[in-house]
């Protein structure tokens, strides 16, 4: 049976540690090292060193804790909407993004869940795909470093986007708060319509 008590209590928990782990990373961003601010003549050129520093390192700790998290809370999501379908999903199947796939056709016109799957197919994705890489892969400080080493520390302009790139990242995670409250919304006001139309023998 599905405990919708501790649905409700887990969702606010997961909510709680994005906005805490990310908080961290505003923390530390502004003590990050920065190979173009440590450049320095080398030879005939300039040389953009990584001296990673105690901060990088924690800031970047926390980036990918925050995408585990915020992955957490969206598996939650989709715990909630298959509550509403067991037979149409096997437990050991439930993610948030098989469980929009078995919502049946005659709620695909509600607008949402229009926006969960718009969600599922641009953010979320996007969102899966950076966690995927740090969980099975490389962490966000490994792929730092080897494109930092790739770039050779001599080239500026790339060194510029690299270092912008990583810097953005708590803007990036602050959008997603956004997104798991109005998301929240939505699959409320879906399930709601979902249950008036399937449940109406429920007193």
């Amino acid at each position: 049976i599905f405990n919708f008590h501790q649905s409700s209590d887990d969702l606010i928990f997961c909510s709680e540690e994005i906005k805490y782990f990310l908080a961290h990373m505003y923390l530390y961003r502004p003590y990050l090292n920065n190979p173009v601010k440590d450049g320095f003549f080398f030879g005939d050129g300039m040389l953009y060193p990584n001296y990673q520093n105690l901060e990088a390192k924690r800031y970047s700790m926390f980036s990918n804790i925050v995408s585990e998290k915020l992955y957490n809370y969206w598996d939650r999501i989709g715990d909630l909407i298959a509550s509403f379908f067991p037979t149409l999903i096997a437990p050991s199947r439930v993610f948030f993004t098989t469980v929009i796939d078995i919502i049946p056709q005659q709620f695909h016109s509600s607008q949402n869940y229009i926006w969960l799957n718009n969600f599922r197919k641009i953010e979320f994705k996007q969102l899966n795909e950076m966690r995927k890489q740090i969980v099975h892969y490389s962490t966000s400080e490994t792929d730092y470093k080897h494109l930092h080493l790739d770039n050779g520390g001599t080239d500026r302009e790339e060194m510029v986007k690299i270092q912008a790139q990583r810097e953005s990242l708590p803007e990036f995670y602050k959008s997603h708060i956004e997104l798991t409250l109005i998301g929240m919304e939505k699959t409320l006001l879906l399930l709601e319509e979902i249950s008036n139309s399937l449940f109406t023998d429920i007193s």
